[in-house]
């Protein structure tokens, strides 16, 4: 969780990133970051690549701008490309706020 400094209010604003990378076997990592989809509160999408190509997108990450409820769930989803098999995939996480 990032901190930011203190708001206009005084209050010290907390930011929530979630992150998921792919690690691969060497230099060839095979699948791709292509789609975040999330419920969380104004977040920000970010998909990232190691090499700066578009087929080698790494790793995916939300930060949220907005404001999580204790007790409420929310979900992030990432789209991957496989390009073993020319197929995609997705992770689903979910989150409880306590």
């Amino acid at each position: 969780m990032g901190i930011n400094s203190c708001g206009s209010d005084g209050e010290v604003r907390a930011f929530l990133t979630l992150d998921m990378t792919a690690i691969g076997d060497g230099t060839n990592l095979e699948v791709g970051a292509n789609t975040i989809t999330s419920d969380l509160p104004d977040y920000k999408p970010d998909i990232d690549s190691w090499s700066n190509l578009s087929w080698d997108n790494n790793e995916s990450e939300v930060t949220v701008l907005g404001r999580v409820i204790a007790g409420e769930n929310y979900h992030m989803n990432t789209y991957w490309d496989d390009y073993r098999d020319g197929g995609s995939w997705e992770i689903l996480v979910y989150i409880l706020m306590h």
